[in-house]
């Protein structure tokens, strides 16, 4: 939903978070502050609030002051807004924090914790040093350094015994006995392993070092080497490794006596473990390093392109846009100078360049770098775009290239072809249309063609931004429209004017009445209102007096002025008020109900 503040001389929408809770929705007014009001727009509270959230089981979290507390339905403060934390009520209880302060991230430091019910009932003292809800009704929870979990009527689920206790997955705790903490918050020493979310051990405490479950699978170090588990703690992967990565995409790089090489899922290695060094699994394959280079090995251990380079990147999928043919590459170097070339091993970049910023999923059109400088190439057609000479050079968008050189600005098409000489203008935009550049000289805006031709004089006040065909143009003060030809539609006589949206758009005048003009520019709602706005190509709101009332498109009047101003939308619907009484008006047909 939104609010719709109607558009006078300041002509904006404002748009107003709006949430729901029962017939209760908490608003924000102009000045950020939030505040609730019921469904025949009666504020239920003062607009006072930093924060205000839905209604849960009657009550909903505020914030006054930077701290936390919770109203009920009647407006009410049932809990006082004293919190630095104030959790969501699950099973009839939250979990709060009061005295810690609130560090970069919202993470809470100091303050001591405890539980609370909804009617401001301490359920649990603030007496803990840390209370996290993991679950529907499981809390985990430190005292005096150390660690168990609580449900939310206090009762104790997991023993005070461990040295560190978190969330593993949706199903499990990870927990680590005999360890210390250090000062950047990490466990070091003692066991690791993992219970179920009644307590149960799954993983027994005994690995020194637990990885990350990932597909399936977790690292484990047994104090002699790493292997595998899966979630429930049996060996899938023998404990022989020096060091091991997690899986990704069914594959993990693992190393033996110095020497790496990836396995499978299962265990077996698929590339064996007698390289230097492995990284990048990427699509397939990935980078191997042995005597001093660098080649590739695919997935089944054959050698795809030989260990002959000092640097190899990743493989990047890039696709052409004209013959939609898709090709896996990487960066590869020899002494400091970078080239493209394919899974082949054919080099389709020549070696020439000090950098190449390549795109995975992109188009083939890389940034590349020579003595400082840069320029773009197409790894498809194997050539220099744009040449190394520019201090700048953006990513395409929407075919177009900005580059730029000593401070000045230009632009190419994607075959590299000039569109804007560096220096030419002063400034340029690409707006919703690509093929219209606002371009500026000494402060003074127009508009050209793809071609470089002026369509737009390059005469007005303020940038030349087109929608539904007419860009809204400013002269001496005044606002008119030119259509795309640059023709003066509507010539600059407004006090102000918004972009047309609907086929319909705000016009002001020297009284800073409102009105609703056409893209003819008739008058489609003539220039004495307070404020006007068309919410649909079929419904426009105006306000006169503090009142609101509706036209159609061709300026026929739906409801005289008769309702209160502050008006929600939502889902084509108008919900509007009058006398306390809500009434909705569809934005399509124009019809009111109750």
């Amino acid at each position: 939903m939104k609010k719709i503040i109607l558009i006078g001389l300041i002509a904006l929408n404002t748009m107003v978070a709006s949430v729901y809770g029962q017939d209760i929705r908490a608003t924000m007014n102009e000045d950020g502050k939030y505040g609730y009001i019921d469904k025949n727009g009666n504020n239920i509270t003062d607009f006072k609030y930093e924060e205000a959230e839905s209604f849960e089981n009657g009550v909903a979290r505020v914030m006054l002051d930077n701290k936390y507390g919770a109203i009920n339905e009647l407006g009410k403060e049932v809990i006082p807004t004293k919190y630095t934390f104030l959790g969501a009520f699950t099973n009839g209880a939250a979990v709060f924090n009061i005295g810690g302060e609130r560090e970069w991230g919202d993470e809470i430091t100091g303050g001591k914790w405890g539980l609370i019910d909804k009617n401001n009932k301490i359920i649990v003292a603030a007496s803990y040093d840390l209370l996290k809800r993991v679950g529907d009704d499981l809390i985990i929870a430190k005292k005096g350094g150390i660690w168990g979990a609580i449900n939310s009527t206090a009762k104790t689920v997991i023993p005070f015994q461990y040295s560190y206790i978190e969330e593993y997955s949706p199903n499990y705790l990870r927990v680590n006995t005999g360890g210390e903490l250090s000062e950047m918050g990490t466990i070091y020493g003692g066991e690791w392993g993992t219970l179920d979310k009644t307590g149960k051990v799954v993983i027994d405490l005994k690995y020194e070092e637990l990885g990350t479950l990932n597909e399936g699978l977790i690292a484990a170090y047994n104090g002699e080497a790493w292997g595998y588990i899966d979630e429930k703690g049996k060996e899938i992967v023998p404990f022989k490794y020096g060091t091991v990565d997690a899986f990704e995409n069914g594959y993990a790089i693992v190393v033996n006596e110095w020497m790496s090489g990836i396995i499978d899922k299962q265990g077996n290695e698929v590339v064996p473990t007698e390289y230097d060094n492995i990284q990048n699994i990427a699509h397939g394959m990935a980078a191997i390093y042995t005597n001093e280079k660098w080649g590739y090995v695919d997935m089944n251990g054959k050698i795809i392109i030989p260990c002959q380079y000092n640097n190899a990147s990743t493989l990047f999928t890039i696709k052409d846009k004209k013959s939609n043919k898709s090709m896996l590459i990487a960066v590869v170097g020899n002494d400091e100078l970078y080239g493209v070339i394919n899974t082949q091993g054919v080099e389709l970049i020549k070696q020439k360049y000090e950098s190449i910023e390549a795109r995975d999923s992109s188009d083939g059109m890389f940034t590349v770098e020579l003595n400082g400088k840069q320029g773009m190439i197409n790894v498809f057609t194997g050539k220099e775009i744009l040449p190394t000479k520019y201090d700048y050079i953006g990513l395409p968008y929407n075919g177009l290239i900005q580059v730029s050189l000593s401070g000045k600005n230009g632009l190419f098409d994607e075959a590299g072809k000039e569109i804007l000489p560096v220096g030419k203008y002063d400034s340029f935009n690409i707006g919703e249309d690509s093929s219209i550049i606002t371009v500026s000289i000494k402060d003074k805006w127009g508009a050209i063609d793809l071609t470089g031709k002026v369509i737009v004089p390059i005469k007005y006040d303020y940038r030349v931004f087109f929608s539904e065909g007419l860009a809204v143009i400013t002269l001496n003060e005044k606002y008119g429209f030119v259509d795309m030809s640059g023709n003066e539609v509507i010539p600059p006589k407004y006090h102000f004017a918004l972009s047309f949206k609907h086929g319909l758009t705000l016009v002001i005048n020297t009284d800073s009445k409102a009105g609703i003009i056409n893209k003819t520019g008739k008058e489609v709602i003539p220039l004495i209102y307070d404020k006007a706005q068309a919410l649909s190509a079929n419904i426009i709101v105006v306000l006169l007096d503090g009142k609101v009332g509706f036209f159609n498109s061709a300026g026929e009047e739906i409801t005289p002025l008769i309702y209160d101003e502050e008006i929600d939308v939502k889902d084509e619907k108008v919900y509007i008020t009058k006398d306390g009484k809500t009434f909705i008006l569809d934005l399509h047909s124009g019809k009111i109900s109750e």
